[in-house]
Protein backbone atom coordinates (compact mmCIF):
# COMPACT_ATOMS: atom_id res chain seq x y z
CA UNK A 1 0.00 0.00 0.00
CA UNK A 2 0.69 3.81 0.17
CA UNK A 3 2.52 3.32 3.77
CA UNK A 4 4.69 0.44 2.14
CA UNK A 5 5.85 2.81 -0.82
CA UNK A 6 6.88 5.43 1.63
CA UNK A 7 8.61 3.27 3.55
CA UNK A 8 10.84 1.73 0.77
CA UNK A 9 11.28 5.50 -0.21
CA UNK A 10 12.41 6.18 3.10
CA UNK A 11 14.67 2.97 2.64
CA UNK A 12 16.20 3.79 -0.72
CA UNK A 13 16.94 7.42 -0.04
CA UNK A 14 18.55 6.59 3.15
CA UNK A 15 20.80 4.39 1.16
CA UNK A 16 21.60 7.04 -1.38
CA UNK A 17 22.24 9.76 1.43
CA UNK A 18 24.67 7.92 3.83
CA UNK A 19 27.56 6.77 1.22
CA UNK A 20 26.92 10.70 -0.28
CA UNK A 21 27.94 11.92 3.02
CA UNK A 22 30.73 9.67 3.31
CA UNK A 23 32.19 10.83 -0.29
CA UNK A 24 31.90 14.83 0.86
CA UNK A 25 33.35 14.06 4.44
CA UNK A 26 36.19 12.00 3.05
CA UNK A 27 36.81 14.70 -0.34
CA UNK A 28 36.24 17.83 1.79
CA UNK A 29 39.16 16.28 4.23
CA UNK A 30 41.59 15.04 1.61
CA UNK A 31 41.02 18.08 -0.17
CA UNK A 32 42.25 20.05 2.74
CA UNK A 33 46.37 18.93 1.84
CA UNK A 34 48.28 21.11 -0.72
CA UNK A 35 48.86 17.96 -3.72
CA UNK A 36 47.87 17.36 -7.65
CA UNK A 37 44.42 15.68 -6.16
CA UNK A 38 43.42 18.58 -4.51
CA UNK A 39 40.82 20.03 -7.26
CA UNK A 40 39.79 16.83 -8.73
CA UNK A 41 39.13 15.93 -4.83
CA UNK A 42 37.09 19.19 -4.30
CA UNK A 43 35.05 18.90 -8.05
CA UNK A 44 34.05 15.26 -6.49
CA UNK A 45 32.83 16.83 -3.29
CA UNK A 46 30.99 19.45 -5.36
CA UNK A 47 29.36 16.66 -7.29
CA UNK A 48 28.08 14.78 -4.72
CA UNK A 49 26.85 17.56 -3.11
CA UNK A 50 24.80 18.40 -5.90
CA UNK A 51 23.12 14.41 -6.17
CA UNK A 52 22.44 15.23 -2.78
CA UNK A 53 20.66 18.03 -3.18
CA UNK A 54 19.26 16.69 -6.09
CA UNK A 55 17.66 13.42 -3.92
CA UNK A 56 16.29 15.89 -1.21
CA UNK A 57 14.81 18.31 -3.59
CA UNK A 58 13.05 15.29 -5.22
CA UNK A 59 12.11 13.82 -2.08
CA UNK A 60 10.28 16.84 -1.04
CA UNK A 61 8.84 17.23 -4.33
CA UNK A 62 7.47 13.70 -4.48
CA UNK A 63 6.23 14.56 -0.47
CA UNK A 64 4.04 17.66 -1.73
CA UNK A 65 2.53 15.69 -4.92
CA UNK A 66 1.77 13.12 -2.23
CA UNK A 67 0.01 15.14 -0.30
CA UNK A 68 -4.03 15.99 -1.09
CA UNK A 69 -3.68 19.23 0.69
CA UNK A 70 -1.49 20.91 -1.20
CA UNK A 71 -1.89 21.72 -5.05
CA UNK A 72 1.15 21.38 -7.02
CA UNK A 73 1.56 22.98 -9.92
CA UNK A 74 3.44 20.38 -12.27
CA UNK A 75 4.08 23.13 -14.63
CA UNK A 76 5.68 25.84 -12.73
CA UNK A 77 7.83 23.23 -10.68
CA UNK A 78 11.24 23.37 -12.33
CA UNK A 79 12.70 19.95 -13.68
CA UNK A 80 16.18 18.75 -13.62
CA UNK A 81 18.22 17.57 -16.65
CA UNK A 82 20.33 14.67 -15.35
CA UNK A 83 21.92 13.98 -18.70
CA UNK A 84 23.00 17.61 -18.52
CA UNK A 85 24.26 17.31 -15.10
CA UNK A 86 26.20 13.95 -15.25
CA UNK A 87 27.78 15.71 -18.57
CA UNK A 88 28.82 18.60 -16.87
CA UNK A 89 30.23 16.47 -13.61
CA UNK A 90 32.09 14.28 -16.72
CA UNK A 91 33.96 17.06 -18.38
CA UNK A 92 34.65 18.89 -15.27
CA UNK A 93 36.36 16.07 -14.09
CA UNK A 94 38.33 15.32 -17.16
CA UNK A 95 39.39 18.83 -17.72
CA UNK A 96 41.24 18.61 -14.51
CA UNK A 97 44.93 18.66 -14.66
CA UNK A 98 48.16 17.35 -12.47
CA UNK A 99 50.81 19.95 -11.57
CA UNK A 100 52.30 19.15 -14.42
CA UNK A 101 49.62 20.08 -16.17
CA UNK A 102 48.62 16.44 -17.57
CA UNK A 103 45.08 15.21 -17.49
CA UNK A 104 44.00 13.71 -14.07
CA UNK A 105 41.83 11.43 -16.20
CA UNK A 106 42.48 9.40 -19.54
CA UNK A 107 39.90 9.04 -21.88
Amino acid sequence: GEGSSRKTKGMVVHELRSPLHGIIGLANTLSQDESPLQKPLKMIGSSAERVLELITNFMDYNDLSEDPSMDVNRDTVDTVDISALVNESLARTKQAKDKRGKPMLKD
